[in-house]
């Protein structure tokens, strides 16, 4: 009996870390576009239509000013003309869970509105919509609030008919506390067990 006891403790503090893990993993896979390696769009579809002259990959965007991003940066150029252009990605999410998604942002230049576009949907809902630049924007991080549904799609777009759009630094890595009730129902269980084990031994 005690054999069977200590597996199954096992078994339950496996299935609660993994519960754990699964609920803070960051959903968001190259972030950073390559960093530290060499900048590319590995696990990115790409949207609209986009021109390889005008958006990519690159690194080293320092004049922005601001706080400067780790990761190599996403640049985004199209005309208004051309209409949006940018990067999506399916997300695998924990359903129910709310993540904190962030990325940095900033601008080379000044556009008046139908000249500007930048853009963060999730699901193709806008959780960032900017429509005019009067300046250039230094790096800034834009952090929002989601909630998964198990799976769901990042996309960040835009155009710029003066200089470009830069996005750093794509993180979904701070994502809620598991729900209170469903951690106390797996730690009581486990607890449970515990105090069984104990029980049995005493007997």
């Amino acid at each position: 009996m005690g054999r069977i006891l200590r597996i199954t403790l096992l078994a339950a503090a496996f299935a609660l870390a993994g519960f754990v893990n699964a609920a803070y993993a960051d959903p968001v896979t190259n972030g950073e576009f390559g960093y530290p390696n060499s900048a590319n769009l590995n696990n990115w579809n790409t949207v609209g239509t986009f021109y390889d002259s005008l958006n990519g990959v690159v690194n080293g965007i320092t004049q922005l000013g601001g706080t400067t991003p780790t990761g190599n940066e996403l640049q985004l150029g199209n005309d208004p003309g051309n209409g949006p252009a940018g990067v999506s990605q399916t997300l695998t999410t924990a359903a129910g869970q709310n993540y904190n998604l962030s990325l940095y942002w900033g601008t080379n230049a000044s556009n008046a509105s139908g000249n500007e576009l930048f853009q963060v949907l999730w699901d193709n809902a806008a959780l960032e919509n900017v429509t005019v630049t009067p300046s250039a924007q230094p790096w800034e991080q834009l952090s929002f609030s989601v909630r998964g549904t198990g799976s769901d799609t990042l996309t960040i777009q835009g155009y710029s008919y003066s200089g470009y759009n830069y996005v750093a630094d794509i993180s979904g890595a701070n994502s809620s506390i598991p729900e209170p009730c469903t951690l106390l129902l797996l730690g009581s269980g486990l607890a449970g067990l515990v105090g069984f084990r104990k029980k049995f031994q005493a007997a």
